[in-house]
């Protein structure tokens, strides 16, 4: 063998030392595509090619693996036992890819993190914490976005979601803790006569529409009926809250919303505040590490909150 031909042969084998063995990628999307429909012309349609792209990748994969993906039939296609796993890995697998990918392009690489939360949380408790995360973590910049919806994580219009009820993780969400659901009714300091029981607090409740059974959550776990159909409603709690300053009734809200205003004595809590067995979540997507950036912002929550 000629020297030339010598070297050559040992340039691949250190290429294939360090290359990974799978088959083509292309093909591989394809089939997970496939994977979804039950004929390859449909597939095709969605992919936007001819029917024989479709096949041609599908039989690339299948000789590669030497094993069939799909058993062909007068009616269409289905997966066959092999299909049914690797399409599973696929999905997960690209899921993942997608979602790096994604964050990178983003900007959460660099520092950057979207938070979308109720507008809420974030005016009447974030914003008051945000200089002390700043001084924390200069190398990471948030981006505060009003959202209440997963959706918007799943679209990532977010990196992170903090939401409050019940635990919302699902295959496409991961969501931790944060902090109990704590919440009560507040006034304005100086009403008068001040409440002395919960059946004072009736035909003076101001009611939230983003949460509409807060008072019910609330009764529930303070274990009080009231009559709660009546009272004026408004949509969000900060004009819930504003009500309640000026003197137009009894809010219901989460003490870590109100913490600043009870401190100061803008507002009081005149029966307490109870847990509802709800909680605060922070929520971020499934698969994979969250980047260092998001894990700085839930430990500095996590303590700033200490529940």
């Amino acid at each position: 063998m000629r020297e030339t031909e010598i070297e050559v042969v040992r340039v691949c084998r250190q290429i294939n030392r360090y290359m990974r063995r799978l088959p083509p990628l292309r093909a591989l999307q394809v089939f997970e595509t496939t994977a979804g429909f039950d004929s390859f012309t449909k597939a095709a349609e969605a992919l936007c090619v001819t029917h024989g792209a479709v096949s041609h990748q599908i039989r690339a994969l299948e000789a590669w693996l030497d094993e069939e993906l799909f058993v062909r039939q007068a009616d269409g296609i289905r997966l066959t036992e092999a299909g049914v796993a690797l399409r599973a890995v696929c999905t997960e697998v690209f899921g993942t890819l997608e979602a790096e990918c994604q964050r990178i392009r983003s900007g959460a690489a660099d520092g950057r993190v979207r938070v979308g939360c109720s507008g809420s949380f974030i005016g009447h408790w974030l914003i008051a914490c945000l200089e002390r995360f700043e001084q924390a973590h200069p190398e990471v910049t948030l981006d505060l976005r009003v959202a209440d919806d997963l959706a918007e994580l799943a679209s990532r219009n977010v990196d992170v979601m903090i939401v409050s009820g019940a635990d919302p993780r699902s295959a496409g969400v991961t969501a931790i803790r944060l902090a109990r659901d704590i919440i009560g009714p507040v006034c304005a300091a100086n009403r008068t006569p001040p409440p002395r029981s919960a059946r004072d607090l009736e035909g003076a409740l101001l009611h939230t529409t983003s949460r509409p059974l807060a008072w019910q959550d609330w009764a529930r776990a303070s274990n009080e009926t009231l009559a709660l159909e009546s009272g004026r409603r408004f949509d969000s709690l900060t004009l819930t809250l504003e009500a309640a300053r000026h003197g137009l009734g009894f809010a219901i809200a989460p003490r870590l919303l109100v913490r600043r205003e009870l401190e100061t004595g803008v507002l009081v809590a005149p029966f307490g505040f109870h847990d509802t067995g709800e909680a605060i979540y922070f929520c971020t997507r499934a698969g994979g590490e969250p980047p260092v950036p998001i894990r700085c912002l839930f430990e500095w929550l996590s303590q700033e909150i200490g529940d």
